[in-house]
């Protein structure tokens, strides 16, 4: 989930590298609590990771020009989540939803780059059916001739 912004908020304004010790030993404490998430579902990464590189909010701020650490679309909470598996869709299941509108784009799907390019491909199959609009996209994608093995 988000991270507050009170938590970094007395250093807003300060530059990156710049932000003193207190800040770099508030961030070593998340990335330590990271790694021994990582060390503990993937034991075999112990040892083995040579650099970690920590993000905050201030980041975010620096390198996207925002104001408080937001970085994607929508924030993602318990009511987004729920919309996008019951009606945040191509084709929204909405009363009264105009005909022939269809949705796209990353707070369809999920927040980012990714998820945008998700919801491209359903809002493609709602407008030519499933299996029409999987073999157009596979098809763009340059995998005609596995279509032609598989069929």
């Amino acid at each position: 989930g988000d991270v507050p912004w009170d938590w970094f908020h007395k250093w807003k304004g300060t530059k990156v590298r710049h932000r003193g010790e207190d800040y770099e030993a508030f961030k070593k404490k998340f990335e330590e609590r990271l790694l021994k998430i990582l060390y503990t579902q993937y034991p075999q990464t112990k040892g083995r990771v040579e650099y970690v590189n920590l993000g905050t909010p201030l980041d975010t701020n620096f390198y996207l020009g925002k104001t408080q650490g937001e970085s994607y679309g929508l924030q993602q909470t318990m009511a987004k989540s729920q919309a996008d598996i019951e009606w945040l869709l191509p084709k929204p299941k909405v009363e009264h939803w105009p005909k022939g509108l269809l949705l796209a784009g990353q707070d369809v799907t999920g927040d980012g780059f990714a998820p945008a390019l998700v919801s491209a491909i359903f809002a493609s199959c709602a407008i030519e059916g499933f299996l029409p609009g999987w073999l157009n996209i596979i098809s763009m994608l340059g995998f005609r001739g596995t279509l032609r093995a598989l069929f």
